[in-house]
Formats: C-alpha cells, structure tokens, sequence
C-alpha cells in the first residue's frame, strides 16, 4: 500500500480497530523465534564487542517494538536502564504498554519526525530533530542499522546528537549495510554481508562542526543460539 493510502487509511478505520489489530500483529512478532534470536545476537555482541555493561544507561534510536529491549531486561541492572525512540508510533505504543508497565526503567518514546514512507502528515527533518534527553545522560547508545536508511546529513546531525547525550568516556555501537569496492567486485554487494563491529569513538566539535569518528572494523561470528 502507498504511503498517502496508508495515512489515510489511519484516517478512515476507528482507532480501537487499528490499536486491536496492531496489537496482535505486534505481539505475534513479538514472539517469533528469528526476531527473537536477532534481539538476543545483537545484545550478545553490545556485551562482547562494546563492553556493554549491566549498570548502563542505554539508548537505542529506532527501537521499534523493544526488539532489542526484550532480552535487555535481565542483563541491565544496578541502576542500568533503557530508552528509545522510534518514528513507529503503533510500535511504540506496544513497547509502553508491554515492556514499560512491568519494567519501568524501560521507556519508549514516539519521534515526530517526518518520513515519506512512515509519516508523510506531520514531523520535522531528521536533520532538524533533537533527542529527547539532556547532554551527558547516556553510557550506551545503539542504533542497529539505522543509518542504512539515512542520507549524509541526516546521519551527520545523529552522530551530533549521539556526542550530545553520551557521558564522557560512553561507547556507541552501529550497524549498517556496508557497500564498497571489495563487495562490489566480488558479488556480494547482492547480499547481506557478514556483521561488522564498528568500535568508534566519537568527538562532538564544540565550534559546530560534525563529530569526527575513527571506525574499527572486525567481523562479527554467528553463534548457535
């Protein structure tokens, strides 16, 4: 369905039927045994690669439904806990009533940010849009391949915001589709490569200018679940 259909379809259906049907839709995602692999294998990779630890507080940009949250919640502890925020106002609504009633330290917060496939009626640019939290908040910040969907300067105003809210010393860890050269000329640019770890760390330019960033990169191993 085209996007303008799909606001209008918003439009149209009562609200308690579009909640009724998101609902269970969500909740059977919820419990699908790849998604919830997915969400194990990357939580198992923020404690192996980046050192995430238990007292934490963590923010994830695009958290959708709390994919990720999900195996979180008994791993962060001691003070540790969890936000995110994501442009999927059902999805979020799910994780509230969901995660966020039995786990208050872990919160769920709908971004108005415009999208041409997602919210074509209201929102500011990504370029424009300010996190929600105060400077120095955050340990921990993952985005799992957010930028994939992202132009340069939506990502370059992230990666301010993201230098904002880190504490001093904090990590961040991304995933994103990597096409280069090497993929290109071997065939595999047609697939999903092999998960990369980017260990960066991350300036933010007190004169205005982007954050700059010194990546290094390794390979991610699969593991039987």
């Amino acid at each position: 369905m085209k996007p303008f259909l799909k606001q209008m379809a918003r439009m149209v259906v009562p609200s308690a039927a579009r909640a009724w049907w998101a609902d269970r839709r969500l909740t059977a995602l919820s419990r699908d045994e790849d998604f919830q692999k997915a969400g194990r294998d990357f939580v198992r990779w923020m404690i192996e690669v980046a050192d995430l630890q238990p007292h934490h507080r963590v923010l994830e940009p695009g958290c959708g439904l709390g994919r990720n949250a999900l195996p979180l919640i008994e791993y962060l502890r001691d003070g540790g806990s969890y936000d995110g925020f994501d442009i999927l106002q059902g999805e979020i609504e799910w994780a509230t009533r969901n995660i966020s009633a039995a786990h208050p330290h872990f919160r769920f917060q709908h971004a108005h940010i415009y999208n041409k496939y997602y919210n074509i009626l209201d929102g500011c640019p990504s370029t424009e849009y300010r996190f929600p939290y105060e400077a120095e908040s955050f340990d921990f910040v993952f985005l799992g391949s957010v930028f994939t969907h992202m132009l340069r300067a939506d990502v370059e105003h992230y990666l301010d915001e993201i230098a904002r809210v880190l504490k001093p010393g904090g990590r961040c860890f991304i995933t994103y589709y990597l096409l280069n050269d090497e993929r290109r000329s071997n065939g595999t640019a047609a697939r999903f490569p092999q998960p990369t770890a980017a260990s960066c760390t991350i300036r933010s330019d007190r004169n205005g200018k982007s954050p700059t960033m010194k990546p290094k990169c390794a390979p991610l191993t699969r593991r039987a679940a």
